[in-house]
Protein backbone atom coordinates (compact mmCIF):
# COMPACT_ATOMS: atom_id res chain seq x y z
CA UNK A 1 0.00 0.00 0.00
CA UNK A 2 3.07 2.45 0.33
CA UNK A 3 3.38 4.95 -2.31
CA UNK A 4 7.37 6.35 -2.64
CA UNK A 5 8.39 9.00 -4.76
CA UNK A 6 12.00 9.02 -6.94
CA UNK A 7 13.62 12.01 -7.48
CA UNK A 8 16.37 11.38 -7.25
CA UNK A 9 18.89 10.38 -10.47
CA UNK A 10 17.70 7.02 -11.20
CA UNK A 11 21.60 6.78 -13.14
CA UNK A 12 22.35 5.64 -9.40
CA UNK A 13 22.10 2.39 -7.89
CA UNK A 14 20.41 4.00 -5.04
CA UNK A 15 17.75 5.16 -6.94
CA UNK A 16 17.35 2.04 -9.22
CA UNK A 17 17.44 -0.44 -6.21
CA UNK A 18 14.54 1.95 -4.69
CA UNK A 19 12.72 1.60 -8.06
CA UNK A 20 13.24 -2.63 -7.89
CA UNK A 21 12.16 -2.90 -4.26
CA UNK A 22 9.03 -1.13 -4.42
CA UNK A 23 7.99 -3.38 -7.37
CA UNK A 24 8.53 -6.31 -5.59
CA UNK A 25 6.63 -5.42 -3.18
CA UNK A 26 3.82 -4.19 -5.25
CA UNK A 27 3.82 -0.45 -3.83
CA UNK A 28 2.98 2.23 -6.02
CA UNK A 29 6.17 4.56 -7.28
CA UNK A 30 5.59 8.66 -8.59
CA UNK A 31 8.50 9.53 -10.77
CA UNK A 32 9.14 13.23 -10.73
CA UNK A 33 9.22 14.86 -13.42
CA UNK A 34 11.32 17.94 -11.87
CA UNK A 35 13.28 18.02 -9.30
CA UNK A 36 12.94 21.37 -7.30
CA UNK A 37 12.34 21.32 -3.89
CA UNK A 38 9.27 23.13 -4.43
CA UNK A 39 7.85 19.99 -6.91
CA UNK A 40 9.00 17.59 -4.79
CA UNK A 41 6.80 18.57 -1.57
CA UNK A 42 3.60 19.39 -4.03
CA UNK A 43 3.86 15.52 -5.43
CA UNK A 44 4.19 14.43 -1.49
CA UNK A 45 1.00 16.12 -0.97
CA UNK A 46 -0.88 15.33 -4.38
CA UNK A 47 -0.55 11.52 -4.26
CA UNK A 48 -0.37 11.08 -0.60
CA UNK A 49 3.35 9.70 -0.43
CA UNK A 50 4.65 7.24 2.32
CA UNK A 51 7.98 6.94 1.87
CA UNK A 52 10.93 9.09 0.70
CA UNK A 53 14.41 8.14 0.03
CA UNK A 54 17.26 10.37 -0.93
CA UNK A 55 20.51 11.87 0.65
CA UNK A 56 20.10 14.39 3.54
CA UNK A 57 20.99 17.28 1.22
CA UNK A 58 18.11 16.04 -0.51
CA UNK A 59 15.93 16.66 2.66
CA UNK A 60 17.77 19.43 3.76
CA UNK A 61 16.32 21.37 0.27
CA UNK A 62 12.48 20.45 1.30
CA UNK A 63 12.84 22.43 4.32
CA UNK A 64 12.03 25.76 3.01
CA UNK A 65 8.75 24.50 1.07
CA UNK A 66 7.21 22.09 4.22
CA UNK A 67 4.57 24.52 5.46
CA UNK A 68 3.33 22.67 7.95
CA UNK A 69 3.95 18.76 9.43
CA UNK A 70 3.57 16.36 6.53
CA UNK A 71 1.73 12.84 8.09
CA UNK A 72 1.43 10.48 5.27
CA UNK A 73 5.08 9.92 5.72
CA UNK A 74 6.06 6.59 7.05
CA UNK A 75 9.09 6.09 6.97
CA UNK A 76 12.26 7.92 5.22
CA UNK A 77 15.60 6.67 4.09
CA UNK A 78 18.46 8.09 4.42
CA UNK A 79 21.84 7.79 2.80
CA UNK A 80 24.88 8.32 0.53
CA UNK A 81 26.60 11.25 2.28
CA UNK A 82 27.02 11.57 6.46
CA UNK A 83 23.94 12.01 8.56
CA UNK A 84 23.85 14.69 11.22
CA UNK A 85 21.60 14.76 14.14
CA UNK A 86 20.44 18.52 13.39
CA UNK A 87 19.21 16.68 9.93
CA UNK A 88 17.66 14.39 11.61
CA UNK A 89 15.58 16.57 13.95
CA UNK A 90 14.39 18.43 10.99
CA UNK A 91 13.16 15.95 9.33
CA UNK A 92 10.88 14.32 12.75
CA UNK A 93 9.47 17.80 12.15
CA UNK A 94 8.91 17.54 8.72
CA UNK A 95 7.50 14.09 9.36
CA UNK A 96 6.97 13.21 12.75
CA UNK A 97 4.99 9.84 12.23
CA UNK A 98 7.99 8.92 9.69
CA UNK A 99 10.75 5.60 10.90
CA UNK A 100 13.78 6.99 9.94
CA UNK A 101 16.47 4.86 8.72
CA UNK A 102 20.39 5.39 7.52
CA UNK A 103 21.68 3.14 4.78
CA UNK A 104 25.16 2.39 3.52
CA UNK A 105 25.94 0.61 0.07
CA UNK A 106 27.61 0.35 -2.83
CA UNK A 107 27.27 -0.63 -6.00
CA UNK A 108 28.97 -3.50 -6.44
CA UNK A 109 26.98 -4.81 -3.20
CA UNK A 110 23.61 -4.06 -5.19
CA UNK A 111 23.47 -1.51 -3.56
CA UNK A 112 22.79 -2.05 0.12
CA UNK A 113 25.57 -2.89 2.99
CA UNK A 114 23.94 -1.98 5.89
CA UNK A 115 21.09 0.16 7.88
CA UNK A 116 20.14 1.86 11.07
CA UNK A 117 16.22 1.87 12.05
CA UNK A 118 17.32 5.01 14.27
CA UNK A 119 16.39 4.43 18.06
CA UNK A 120 18.63 5.11 20.31
CA UNK A 121 20.95 8.12 20.04
CA UNK A 122 23.24 7.45 22.73
CA UNK A 123 24.61 4.52 20.28
CA UNK A 124 23.37 5.65 17.17
CA UNK A 125 25.74 8.49 16.93
CA UNK A 126 29.51 8.98 17.04
CA UNK A 127 31.15 11.41 19.04
CA UNK A 128 30.60 14.13 16.70
CA UNK A 129 26.96 13.73 16.18
CA UNK A 130 26.83 11.59 13.19
CA UNK A 131 24.74 8.55 12.53
CA UNK A 132 26.22 5.05 12.24
CA UNK A 133 25.14 2.95 9.45
CA UNK A 134 23.84 -0.05 11.72
CA UNK A 135 24.20 -3.64 10.79
CA UNK A 136 24.74 -5.71 7.85
CA UNK A 137 22.20 -6.35 5.43
CA UNK A 138 20.84 -10.06 5.30
CA UNK A 139 23.47 -11.99 3.51
CA UNK A 140 26.08 -9.68 3.65
CA UNK A 141 29.34 -10.10 6.07
CA UNK A 142 31.05 -6.98 6.61
CA UNK A 143 34.39 -7.11 8.38
CA UNK A 144 37.32 -4.31 8.74
CA UNK A 145 40.58 -4.71 7.65
CA UNK A 146 43.20 -2.93 9.64
CA UNK A 147 46.60 -2.00 8.12
CA UNK A 148 47.72 -1.42 11.79
CA UNK A 149 47.10 -3.43 14.51
CA UNK A 150 46.91 -0.59 17.12
CA UNK A 151 44.28 1.19 14.90
CA UNK A 152 40.29 0.50 16.13
CA UNK A 153 39.65 1.43 12.28
CA UNK A 154 40.29 0.33 8.53
CA UNK A 155 39.11 -0.44 5.27
CA UNK A 156 35.59 -1.96 5.36
CA UNK A 157 35.43 -5.41 3.62
CA UNK A 158 31.89 -7.05 2.35
CA UNK A 159 31.01 -10.34 0.90
CA UNK A 160 27.18 -12.18 0.51
CA UNK A 161 24.85 -13.39 -2.08
CA UNK A 162 23.72 -9.90 -3.58
CA UNK A 163 27.66 -8.98 -4.21
CA UNK A 164 28.82 -8.81 -8.36
CA UNK A 165 30.83 -11.46 -10.10
CA UNK A 166 33.08 -8.73 -11.93
CA UNK A 167 33.12 -5.64 -13.63
CA UNK A 168 32.18 -5.46 -17.09
CA UNK A 169 35.36 -6.11 -19.21
CA UNK A 170 37.71 -5.16 -16.66
CA UNK A 171 39.07 -8.50 -14.86
CA UNK A 172 42.35 -6.31 -13.49
CA UNK A 173 40.40 -4.12 -11.98
CA UNK A 174 38.22 -6.32 -10.36
CA UNK A 175 41.03 -8.72 -9.13
CA UNK A 176 42.55 -5.42 -7.29
CA UNK A 177 39.19 -4.80 -5.77
CA UNK A 178 39.19 -8.49 -4.10
CA UNK A 179 40.76 -9.58 -1.02
CA UNK A 180 40.29 -13.43 0.31
CA UNK A 181 37.13 -13.27 -1.59
CA UNK A 182 35.92 -10.11 0.24
CA UNK A 183 35.08 -6.56 -2.13
CA UNK A 184 37.27 -3.72 -0.89
CA UNK A 185 34.80 -0.53 -0.80
CA UNK A 186 37.50 1.87 -0.41
CA UNK A 187 34.95 2.90 2.90
CA UNK A 188 36.75 3.61 5.95
CA UNK A 189 35.14 2.71 9.71
CA UNK A 190 34.76 0.60 12.50
CA UNK A 191 32.36 -0.71 14.19
CA UNK A 192 30.96 0.26 18.26
CA UNK A 193 28.26 -1.63 19.77
CA UNK A 194 27.87 -4.21 16.96
CA UNK A 195 26.76 -1.32 14.96
CA UNK A 196 28.78 0.25 11.84
CA UNK A 197 30.06 3.60 11.57
CA UNK A 198 32.27 5.29 8.56
CA UNK A 199 35.04 8.00 8.70
CA UNK A 200 35.64 8.83 4.84
CA UNK A 201 36.86 7.19 1.84
CA UNK A 202 40.64 5.26 1.67
CA UNK A 203 41.51 7.53 -1.52
CA UNK A 204 40.68 10.92 -0.44
CA UNK A 205 42.71 10.65 2.92
CA UNK A 206 45.14 12.96 3.60
CA UNK A 207 48.72 11.66 5.05
CA UNK A 208 49.56 14.41 7.14
CA UNK A 209 53.07 13.21 8.92
CA UNK A 210 52.03 9.62 9.97
CA UNK A 211 48.83 10.39 10.33
CA UNK A 212 45.52 9.65 8.37
CA UNK A 213 43.31 12.76 7.98
CA UNK A 214 39.87 12.02 7.08
CA UNK A 215 38.59 15.34 5.05
CA UNK A 216 34.87 14.17 5.76
CA UNK A 217 35.80 14.45 9.27
CA UNK A 218 36.96 18.00 8.85
CA UNK A 219 33.82 18.89 6.97
CA UNK A 220 31.85 17.26 9.77
CA UNK A 221 33.62 19.78 12.50
CA UNK A 222 33.41 22.98 10.28
CA UNK A 223 29.53 21.92 9.93
CA UNK A 224 29.03 22.49 13.54
CA UNK A 225 29.77 26.29 13.09
CA UNK A 226 26.25 28.22 12.40
CA UNK A 227 27.96 30.27 9.81
CA UNK A 228 28.94 27.05 7.28
CA UNK A 229 26.51 26.25 4.75
CA UNK A 230 28.86 23.78 2.93
CA UNK A 231 32.15 23.20 3.25
CA UNK A 232 34.74 20.91 1.37
CA UNK A 233 38.03 19.36 2.89
CA UNK A 234 41.19 18.60 0.34
CA UNK A 235 44.61 18.80 0.19
CA UNK A 236 47.79 20.15 -2.03
CA UNK A 237 51.13 19.02 -2.60
CA UNK A 238 54.16 20.92 -0.92
CA UNK A 239 57.64 21.10 -1.20
CA UNK A 240 58.41 21.47 2.59
CA UNK A 241 55.63 19.62 4.26
CA UNK A 242 54.40 16.95 1.90
CA UNK A 243 50.81 17.65 2.10
CA UNK A 244 49.00 20.85 3.24
CA UNK A 245 45.01 20.72 4.55
CA UNK A 246 42.86 22.91 2.56
CA UNK A 247 39.43 23.97 3.36
CA UNK A 248 36.76 25.82 1.21
CA UNK A 249 34.10 27.32 2.91
CA UNK A 250 30.59 28.61 1.44
CA UNK A 251 29.58 31.06 4.68
CA UNK A 252 25.74 32.11 5.71
CA UNK A 253 27.22 35.53 7.41
CA UNK A 254 30.73 37.12 7.60
CA UNK A 255 33.32 34.88 8.55
CA UNK A 256 36.75 35.69 10.28
CA UNK A 257 38.64 32.73 9.43
CA UNK A 258 40.97 32.93 12.73
CA UNK A 259 37.29 32.41 14.96
CA UNK A 260 36.34 29.42 12.40
CA UNK A 261 40.19 27.62 13.04
CA UNK A 262 39.46 28.32 16.84
CA UNK A 263 36.02 27.18 17.26
CA UNK A 264 37.52 23.77 15.39
CA UNK A 265 40.67 23.32 17.48
CA UNK A 266 37.93 22.56 20.45
CA UNK A 267 37.48 19.32 18.45
CA UNK A 268 40.30 18.50 16.34
CA UNK A 269 44.18 17.98 16.85
CA UNK A 270 46.08 20.78 15.61
CA UNK A 271 47.88 18.60 12.07
CA UNK A 272 43.97 18.27 11.45
CA UNK A 273 43.15 21.84 11.25
CA UNK A 274 43.74 23.35 7.21
CA UNK A 275 46.30 25.30 6.84
CA UNK A 276 44.23 27.64 3.87
CA UNK A 277 41.04 27.91 4.57
CA UNK A 278 39.64 29.88 1.27
CA UNK A 279 35.64 31.77 1.09
CA UNK A 280 34.38 30.49 -2.19
CA UNK A 281 30.37 31.07 -3.79
CA UNK A 282 29.74 27.33 -4.70
CA UNK A 283 31.26 24.01 -3.62
CA UNK A 284 31.57 21.58 -6.47
CA UNK A 285 28.85 18.00 -6.19
CA UNK A 286 27.57 15.73 -8.60
CA UNK A 287 24.12 14.85 -9.47
CA UNK A 288 23.35 13.07 -6.36
CA UNK A 289 24.79 15.73 -4.07
CA UNK A 290 27.92 14.28 -3.06
CA UNK A 291 31.14 16.57 -3.55
CA UNK A 292 32.91 15.76 -6.23
CA UNK A 293 36.13 14.97 -4.71
CA UNK A 294 37.79 13.81 -8.40
CA UNK A 295 37.74 17.81 -8.69
CA UNK A 296 39.62 18.71 -6.12
CA UNK A 297 42.06 15.97 -5.54
CA UNK A 298 45.57 16.62 -6.01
Amino acid sequence: KDVSLIYTPTCYAFSLSQTITHLMAGASLFAAKKMLPMDVVSNILNYKVTGLTGPPAGFENLNNFIKKPIRSIRYCQVGGTPFYFKSYKKIKKNFPKAVIFNVYGCTENSPRVSYLKIQNLKIDLDNDGYFGVGKNVKGTIIKIKKENKKDNFGEIIIKGISMFHGYWNNKTLYKSKIYKSYFKTGDMGYFRNKRLFLLGRKDFSINVGNEKVFPEEIENIAKKNKNILDVVVYSKKDIKFGKNIIMDVKTKNQLNIDDLKFFMRKYLSEYKIPKIINKTKIIKRNLYGKIDRKVYAN
